[in-house]
C-alpha cells in the first residue's frame, strides 16, 4: 500500500464523505475506500495481493471510524454513521462570532435607518393635519376638486418636455414616455421639501419646532428626541438613531397606502409604538455581539426510541422524538410533524418507550454540535402509564381494568370452563355483579 495511505489519509477521506452526504454505513465508506485506492494506482496487483489490500483498507478504514467516534466527529447510529462536524478551535470561533457580530450590526444600522425614515414620516404628518386643522378653520373645508389625497407620487419635467400618456380601459395601467429626463417625487418627499418634516433629515430642528416634535411622538418615543448639544445649550434637536431588530417593511407599506383612512393618528402612532416595543431587546442583542438563529421552547416532550453512549467518556444520551405543531399557512391548520432531539441522560435513566421531558442544556455540558439538550425528568414510564382524564393505569393503549377484565373471562372460558347446566340464572348474575360492583365502589 503506498505510503500516504495511511490512518490520517483514511481519516481525512471519511469526514470529506461524511461531511458532504451527511449519513453513511461502513460498508459504503469501506467499497468508497477500496475503489478510491484501486483508481489511483497504475500497476497491477495479483489477486492474492488485492485481496490482501482491501483487507488492510477496511481494517483501517473500521480503525480510523472508531477514532472519529472518539473524537466526537461522527456518531454511529446502529448501522448508520452520522456526521456531528469538527471540534472548532477558539481562534476560528472567534473570527466566526466577529463576522456575524459585524453583519449583525451592519443589519442593524440599515433598520435604525428605517425608524428614523418612519420617524421623520410621522412628524411630517402630523405637521401636515395642524396645518390643513388651521386652514379649514379659516377658509373652511376645501372642495374635494382642489383636495390632493396621499398617497400620490409627482412627475417634474421641463417646460419644453413633451410628454406621452396612454392608459388601460380600466386605468389601472399607465404608459409615460418624455423627451426630457424627468424626476418622481413621492408625497414623503414633496412634504419634506415643503418644510413639514421640521429639518428631522437634517438633524437640525429649531428649538422653536422641538416642543412640537416631541408632541407628535408617543410618550415612549420622545427620548428619541436630543434637544441638547454636548455642552448642555438647547440649540438644535437632532434624531437618536437605535436599533430596531424586528422588519418595518409592512409599517412603511402602510403609511403610504393608507393615509385616506378613519383614525389615521392614533393608528400610525399605534403602529410605530409597536415597532419600537423591540428597542430594548434589540440593545441587549447588540451587547451580545451574536444573533440568534432561532428560537427554541425551553422544555420539550417525547418518547425515547433510542439509547446510545458518545464520546470517549461514553455518556449516555437518548434519542427522544418529540411531536410539533405546525401551521400550513396554505391550508391554515396544524399538522403535526416528529422532530428529533438527542438529549444527554445522566441521572435519569430514561429507558425506551419513556416519555421524558427534556430542555436545552448548558453550553460546557454539551459533548458536540447535535447533542443540545438534557433529559429533565421522565413524565410517563413506558407501559405504566396514568391516564390524565380517567386517572387510571394504562398498558400500552389498554386501561388496566379493562385488561383483568378480559383475563378473567379468559381463565373462565379456557382455564377453568365452567358447566352451562350449573350456571345460576340471569337473575342470580344480575344480582352477583351489583354485588361486586358495591364491594368494589366500597358502598
Amino acid at each position: 500500500m503506498a505510503e500516504k495511505h495511511n490512518l490520517r489519509y483514511f481519516s481525512g477521506k471519511i469526514c470529506s464523505m461524511l461531511k458532504e452526504k451527511g449519513t453513511s454505513s461502513y460498508n459504503e465508506i469501506a467499497d468508497t475506500l477500496v475503489n478510491d485506492y484501486f483508481d489511483s494506482i497504475s500497476e497491477t496487483l495479483s489477486e492474492e495481493k488485492q485481496v490482501q489490500t482491501e483487507a488492510n483498507i477496511r481494517r483501517r478504514a473500521y480503525d480510523a471510524i472508531n477514532v472519529l467516534i472518539a473524537m466526537n466527529i461522527i456518531m454511529k447510529d446502529n448501522r448508520e454513521i452520522h456526521w456531528i462536524g469538527l471540534p472548532a478551535s477558539s481562534l476560528s470561533e472567534c473570527r466566526r462570532l466577529e463576522e456575524e457580530r459585524v453583519q449583525t450590526v451592519d443589519r442593524l444600522n440599515h433598520k435604525s435607518e428605517q425608524v428614523k425614515e418612519l420617524i421623520i414620516q410621522l412628524v411630517a404628518y402630523k405637521r401636515l393635519i395642524e396645518l390643513n386643522r388651521e386652514r379649514e378653520r379659516v377658509f373652511g373645508k376645501p372642495s374635494e376638486e382642489n383636495t390632493l389625497k396621499i398617497p400620490y407620487m409627482i412627475l417634474d419635467t421641463p417646460k419644453q418636455a413633451v410628454v406621452d400618456c396612454t392608459s388601460s380601459e380600466d386605468k389601472s395601467e399607465y404608459w409615460l414616455s418624455f423627451s426630457h429626463p424627468f424626476g418622481l417625487y413621492e408625497d414623503v418627499e414633496v412634504l419634506k421639501r415643503l418644510g413639514l418634516s421640521l429639518g428631522l433629515e437634517k438633524n437640525d430642528v429649531s428649538p422653536g419646532n422641538v416642543a412640537f416634535v416631541k408632541s407628535s411622538l408617543p410618550s415612549a418615543l420622545r427620548f428619541y428626541i436630543n434637544d441638547e448639544d454636548e455642552d448642555g445649550d438647547q440649540e438644535h434637536a437632532t434624531l437618536i438613531l437605535l436599533f430596531v431588530k424586528s422588519s418595518v417593511d409592512h409599517v412603511v407599506n402602510w403609511i403610504l397606502g393608507g393615509m385616506n383612512q378613519p383614525g389615521l393618528e392614533s393608528q400610525l402612532v399605534s403602529q410605530l409604538s409597536y415597532r419600537m416595543a423591540h428597542i430594548k431587546w434589540a440593545k441587549m442583542m447588540a451587547e451580545m455581539k451574536v444573533e440568534p438563529k432561532r428560537f427554541i421552547p425551553a422544555l420539550l416532550m417525547g418518547k425515547v426510541v433510542e439509547r446510545s453512549k458518545i464520546g470517549l467518556q461514553q455518556l449516555p444520551c437518548v434519542h427522544v422524538r418529540v411531536q410539533q405543531n405546525d401551521f400550513y399557512k396554505h391550508t391554515k391548520k396544524y399538522h403535526p410533524i416528529l422532530t428529533d432531539f438527542w438529549a444527554l441522560d445522566g441521572d435519569v435513566n430514561s429507558q425506551l418507550g419513556d416519555t421524558v421531558l427534556i430542555r436545552p442544556a448548558k453550553e460546557e455540558d454539551k459533548p458536540n454540535e447535535r447533542v443540545q439538550h438534557r433529559v429533565d425528568r421522565i413524565v410517563f414510564k413506558h407501559g405504566v402509564l396514568i391516564d390524565p382524564v380517567t386517572k387510571k393505569r394504562v398498558i400500552q393503549h389498554d386501561f388496566v381494568e379493562d385488561l383483568e377484565l378480559r383475563q378473567r373471562l379468559l381463565d373462565d372460558i379456557v382455564v377453568e370452563p365452567r358447566n352451562l347446566a350449573e350456571e345460576p340464572s340471569f337473575d342470580r348474575q344480575k344480582e352477583i355483579q351489583q354485588e361486586r360492583l358495591k364491594k368494589h365502589k366500597g358502598l
